[in-house]
């Protein structure tokens, strides 16, 4: 028997047992299911598991799964003269989701100046209903000295988020990011555009 054959042969033992299916729903179910695994199969495959993305660049964030501990980084931030953001959100949340990469990058960029703490308000009931979180996320921030701001950040207010952290509580990027940003910005205005002596003389060359 041919390859052909052997193929096809087997397409029709697929085909009637996806016919005697007696209920039409449940064909489309199954269609749908298969269709969403393959699909995250390839997203997998290309772009990684999310939760692994997360982890990798969590930045200098510390997960507090209770009030006690929240309290003890609070005192400990106090210690080392630091500012405190606490980050109240639930992995379910889609706006925790979006605004995380952003906080852990400002984790980097403040490291020196401020602790950041993240809480998942179920995992820490004890902490998000002694904060009285009403929506998610919300931001609530600590001065240097441990003194709560009345003022707090909820959704994705990123630059009222930034302002709060400059402004009020003072923080200052770190020596290192700022050398990060010089260079970059150096880079980029050392690339000759379009136009440029240097874009000519490379064309009449080719």
């Amino acid at each position: 028997m041919s390859a052909a054959a052997i193929i096809r042969d087997g397409l029709n033992v697929i085909n009637n047992y996806w016919m005697s299916i007696p209920i039409p729903e449940a064909r489309v179910l199954i269609t749908f299911l298969v269709f969403r695994n393959v699909l995250f199969a390839i997203r997998r495959y290309f772009f990684g598991d999310e939760r692994e993305l997360a982890e990798k660049d969590k930045g200098f964030i510390v997960d507090c799964d209770s009030l006690e501990m929240v309290e003890k980084e609070i005192e400990k931030a106090k210690r080392r003269d630091k500012a405190v953001v606490i980050d109240y959100g639930a992995v379910w949340c889609p706006p925790c989701r979006r605004i995380k990469p952003i906080f852990a990058k400002m984790s980097k960029e403040f490291r020196d100046s401020c602790a950041f703490l993240a809480v998942d308000v179920d995992k820490a009931r004890d902490a998000s209903m002694a904060a009285k979180i009403q929506c998610m996320p919300t931001f609530h921030f600590y001065t240097k000295d441990g003194e709560k701001l009345d003022d707090e950040v909820q959704g994705l207010d990123v630059g009222k988020l930034r302002r709060i952290l400059t402004k009020d509580l003072g923080c200052e990027a770190s020596a290192f990011e700022e050398d990060e940003k010089i260079e970059e910005d150096r880079k980029k205005l050392a690339r000759p555009g379009p136009g440029t002596i240097k874009d000519r003389t490379e064309k009449k060359k080719d």
